[in-house]
């Protein structure tokens, strides 16, 4: 496998787990990619600075609760039978050009922060979005991940899912491969805070803002991260924490890097 991003490293592991002899080749210093993480010392303090790098926010991860068979990262980290141990938050500061606001499940409701910047205009474009990306996050669950594969077993990994696949539209469907843009587009969301925000929201969680995530990931994500209730996962060491459980994962079984 050429590459240690978390990409690499999932494929590496799951490799491993099913019997091949594997290999991970990696020039960075480092493994986990743009998850990396780095360290600098600082000789007046006698101690160290520790910066995460790489995604931003994470849902899913956290061994105790209950896991999701859409998000994939979590599918193999199961599979490979390693933990990402995870501080659980509901809430977390923005600091904007337009204020400093705390986000919560209620950024696009009355009194949420949408209100606050943009006012009713923007709240009705945000409605409008949620309920476009409704249907598209039903199709992302209906298909679990791990059923997906690219040769004729596909036929009985998926099979069995398809039933809930079908309740969707297809011609929904097809939009989770496009760029998260043209739903926002769709959505008639033109308010330029609002835009902004999913951008930024894009960035991280991909590393790229609207127009370069495709809308499956954002499917999966909106509808974890607006929920009543939602709960996000921070692990503990950052990105970090899951490059060194995959890494872990590899090497138990062999595997080198």
């Amino acid at each position: 496998v050429v590459g240690s991003g978390i990409g690499g490293l999932c494929c590496a592991a799951m490799l491993g787990l099913y019997g091949y002899s594997v290999a991970v080749f990696e020039s960075h210093y480092s493994t986990g990619g743009c998850a990396h993480g780095f360290t600098i010392a600082d000789k007046k303090l006698g101690g160290n600075f520790y910066f995460d790098t790489g995604p931003s926010f994470f849902s899913g991860l956290n061994p105790d609760l209950p896991s999701k068979s859409s998000n994939p990262l979590r599918t193999v980290l199961d599979a490979i039978g390693e933990k990402v141990e995870c501080v659980p938050y509901e809430t977390f500061g923005l600091m904007f050009p337009e204020g400093e606001f705390t986000h919560t499940t209620q950024f696009g409701e009355i009194g949420g922060v949408l209100e606050q910047v943009s006012g009713a205009g923007a709240m009705k474009q945000w409605k409008s979005l949620m309920e476009k990306m409704e249907p598209l996050a039903g199709a992302v669950a209906a298909m679990p991940t791990a059923a997906l594969r690219a040769d004729i077993g596909v036929a009985l990994t998926a099979g069995k899912f398809l039933p809930n696949f079908a309740k969707t539209n297809p011609l929904e469907n097809l939009k989770l491969t496009k760029p998260f843009s043209s739903i926002v587009d769709g959505a008639g969301v033109s308010d330029k805070f609002t835009k902004n925000w999913l951008d930024l929201l894009c960035f991280c969680l991909s590393g790229l803002p609207a127009a370069g995530t495709i809308t499956a990931e954002m499917a999966m994500m909106m509808g974890e991260f607006y929920e009543p209730g939602a709960i996000m996962d921070c692990p503990k060491g950052g990105a970090r924490g899951i490059v060194d459980a995959l890494v872990r994962g590899i090497e138990k079984r062999g595997g080198s890097i």
